[in-house]
């Protein structure tokens, strides 16, 4: 992982903590681009797709996670942020 990873990986934290989403997904995208663990990217993304209201999105994200991480790791967090998008899709359909 390179330090310009980090940093946009860290820019898009902050992007989705004022709201500004479309920055944020770029930063992401930039921060996988440059050797960011795709997990965090992913994850990451997958929140600012739920900020978005972009559910499929989320889901896609989340489901890919999940397919990357080892059992145990932050497995926990994954299920519950899995659960939260299925109800918001469940209340959308």
């Amino acid at each position: 992982m390179t330090d310009l990873a980090e940093a946009h990986y860290r820019l898009a934290c902050i992007c989705r903590k004022i709201e500004d989403f479309e920055h944020a997904i770029s930063h992401l995208q930039q921060a996988l681009e440059f050797g960011y663990s795709e997990y965090w990217v992913r994850f990451q993304r997958s929140l600012v797709y739920m900020d978005l209201g972009q559910l499929e999105r989320a889901n896609q994200d989340a489901h890919h996670c999940l397919a990357l991480l080892p059992y145990g790791d932050h497995h926990e967090e994954l299920q519950r942020h899995l659960l939260a998008v299925h109800s918001k899709l469940e209340l959308e359909n």
